[in-house]
């Protein structure tokens, strides 16, 4: 079974209800998380960085329904019309908040976004296209297919919708996985959440919608705060075992915790904080000393290993962010992804449009300069953000969480 078995219903300003509240919780929130920001490199700004991108996919999301809204005499006739113009909505928006997009955490959320709205309403796009008959074997929709066959069929409508929800979260996640392209962060990172969002229980459980309610929000709550806390014990570095990883933390907010539908599964505030309280007998990751001590065992190390068997200098580790739209023929791209592998690390490349064969990148180098030249000399960048990554060793020098 695909999505397309069942037509999607959104209310017209679910998008708009869902990215406002997502904007005003993590900035609630943004403090914390850009203290506990640690991975990839812990320059305390997950927060701002998830903050700045909300504020550009409302912004996006508010134009774009004031244009249906206008325009809505003409479709009023067409039930139907009216939804399809609604999800090119969503794409859009998130295709021009992609475009603007900061960091990891920015970028992650932006493409998980893309895919599940491309996937929902089966635009051209979304990798089950891409991947045809290949998708049927995905283990996260085989999970899901599992699961839906064997739920008792008791609510009809509320089971079917269920399911092209979760069809639609699982090929996020999958996607997102595919970006990232390293199986040893998935438990670790904010790729766990966007698992466990995918799981068809998670949206569906026979007369959970009209009897067990209170049973569903608590079923909700221990799913998320078991994947959270799976990040902590499954942590990208082993450094950081016992911390909540920031990008989860951060995505779960404004992802989950932010749903309009899921008011009834929110965790309290003093529960949202325990998660990012680190371990009291281990020093924080990203505090100053931290830094300090672990920027003098780099130095001594690259002192001790200045050269290598052919005499030149080894990376001496990325210190720059670059992120921007880049337009560049698949096969090309190919070879690109291969040196920017190369050159630096955190190496991100989002399908845009593939059409007009435009992706979003994102990679931490050493040198400006180089990655500059690599890039142009396979494609053109355009939209191009550049942030440094050694720039907060200072903590009261983080970036800012408040409103522009």
């Amino acid at each position: 079974m695909t999505s397309e078995h069942f037509a999607a219903q959104t209310p017209l300003n679910f998008g708009v209800t869902w990215i406002g509240e997502a904007l005003s919780t993590v900035r609630a929130y943004c403090n914390t998380l850009n203290s506990l920001n640690a991975f990839p490199v812990p320059d305390q700004d997950t927060g701002s960085n998830l903050v700045h991108t909300l504020e550009a996919l409302n912004k996006a999301f508010s134009e774009e329904l004031d244009t249906l809204l206008h325009d809505l005499h003409a479709l009023t006739t067409d039930i139907q019309s009216v939804n399809q113009r609604l999800g090119e909505i969503y794409e859009n928006a998130l295709v021009q908040a992609s475009r603007m997009a900061r960091g990891n955490s920015g970028t992650l959320l932006c493409a998980w976004g893309l895919e599940a709205v491309r996937t929902y309403w089966n635009f051209s796009g979304r990798l089950a296209e891409e991947l045809g008959e290949e998708a049927h074997n995905l283990p996260l929709l085989q999970d899901l297919e599992a699961m839906y066959r064997e739920t008792p069929v008791t609510e009809t409508g509320t089971r079917e919708s269920a399911y092209r929800e979760s069809y639609a979260l699982a090929l996020a996640a999958e996607r997102v996985r595919r970006i990232i392209a390293d199986e040893s962060l998935e438990r670790g990172t904010m790729v766990a959440i966007m698992v466990a969002l995918a799981d068809y229980r998670f949206h569906y459980r026979a007369g959970s919608e009209l009897t067990d309610v209170t049973a569903r929000a608590k079923f909700r709550r221990a799913t998320m705060r078991r994947a959270l806390e799976g990040t902590a014990q499954n942590p990208p570095l082993p450094e950081l075992k016992g911390y909540v990883d920031a990008g989860a933390l951060g995505f779960y907010l404004a992802a989950v915790q932010s749903n309009p539908r899921w008011m009834s599964s929110r965790m309290p505030a003093q529960e949202v904080y325990a998660l990012a309280e680190p371990p009291t007998d281990v020093t924080k990751p990203n505090s100053t000393s931290a830094r300090k001590a672990r920027k003098t065992e780099e130095t001594q190390d690259q002192a001790e290993h200045h050269t290598d068997a052919t005499g030149t200098r080894e990376n001496p580790g990325s210190t720059w962010e670059i992120m921007g739209t880049l337009t560049i023929d698949p096969l090309t791209l190919v070879q690109l992804r291969a040196e920017l592998e190369e050159l630096g690390d955190s190496l991100l490349l989002t399908p845009l449009d593939f059409k007009n064969n435009m992706w979003t990148l994102h990679v931490h180098v050493p040198s400006l300069e180089e990655a500059r030249k690599v890039i142009a000399h396979y494609g053109v960048l355009a939209d191009e953000r550049v942030s440094s990554l050694t720039v907060h060793e200072d903590e009261s020098a983080a970036p800012s969480c408040s409103q522009d």
